[in-house]
């Protein structure tokens, strides 16, 4: 599952995006392998948090451009276990404030 989106309150504290993280872990069902790592970037035009979490079945991560209006992220969970696009959405929207998404789903399972 690849999402870019626009959000109001982009993620910029790094334990934030790790709980961030590992609260969605939880609510997708499935378990950490490696716990969340996050970071600031301060590279001009690529500023903003980058972060990921390693899962027992894949990864996730998401790097955030805060410094653009709206701010963007470019996020990820790529894992061969089912998951609900709806839960990831709201996940990002109650955190961050969702303006729009466009999203894409890559079937493991299929291959």
């Amino acid at each position: 599952m690849l999402i870019r989106a626009h959000v109001k309150r982009p993620l910029i504290d790094v334990e934030k995006t790790n709980e961030w993280f590992h609260e969605l872990v939880r609510k997708v069902g499935m378990q950490i392998a490696v716990p969340a790592k996050s970071s600031y970037v301060t590279k001009e035009g690529n500023e903003g948090i980058t972060g990921s979490v390693n899962l027992c079945t894949s990864h996730s991560s998401i790097h955030v451009w805060d410094q653009e209006l709206p701010a963007k992220i470019e996020f990820d969970l790529y894992s061969c276990s089912d998951f609900d696009l709806a839960t990831i959405l709201e996940h990002i929207d109650s955190e961050m404030g969702l303006i729009r998404y466009h999203s894409m789903t890559v079937d493991r399972n299929s291959v």
